[in-house]
């Protein structure tokens, strides 16, 4: 899901959870896993459709926190 289409379920109350999980072909990296109400799961893209993947955690954290999240779930 697009960041843009996120912040867009963020704002209207749709999101339930996030969870920061572990890129599973490279173990150095990590992305963020956001999860509806409705109970489906989507990884956060960019405005390319790529989804965001980094080594930075707090540049994850940060876009949680433009999401509306006060705490998510990491999976080592």
């Amino acid at each position: 899901m697009k960041l843009a289409d996120a912040k867009t379920l963020a704002e209207a109350g749709m999101l339930a959870a996030a969870e920061l999980l572990r890129n599973p072909s490279d173990h150095t990296q990590w992305f963020i896993m956001i999860i509806e109400k409705s109970g489906k799961s989507f990884i956060i893209a960019d405005d390319d459709d790529q989804p965001i993947v980094t080594d930075e955690l707090e540049a994850l954290f940060s876009l949680l926190k433009e999401l509306g999240f006060r705490k998510a779930q990491i999976a080592f």
